[in-house]
């Protein structure tokens, strides 16, 4: 997941995960331009609201530590081996893939 940045005195920009979890997510969705990556952090938001939960997620997929997967299984789409399920999503399921 590619991490936005936003503006900052005095550097001129940090990323956005230099925010609190209280935050990171609102200012994530307003700083964030890979479309596909928010629909995934909407999706997140679906199953899980916008939480401390949904942050700690965000966070950990944004420091690399994690994807957020989308599955649609009418489309014939399975999840990833050892992904796990974050819930019920239109028309699918969210999974949370952890990284080695």
């Amino acid at each position: 997941m590619k991490v936005p940045y936003i503006p900052a005195a005095p550097s001129g920009r940090v990323p956005v995960t230099r925010v609190s979890n209280a935050d990171l997510i609102e200012v994530y969705l307003s700083a964030a331009t890979e479309e596909g990556d928010v629909s995934l952090v909407r999706l997140l938001l679906y199953v899980n609201g916008p939480g401390e939960k949904s942050a700690r997620i965000l966070r950990k997929c944004l420091e690399g530590g994690a994807d957020l997967v989308a599955v649609y299984p009418g489309e014939k789409e399975t999840a990833p081996a050892g992904a796990e399920l974050l819930g019920s999503i239109p028309d699918g399921l969210l999974y949370l893939v952890n990284k080695a």
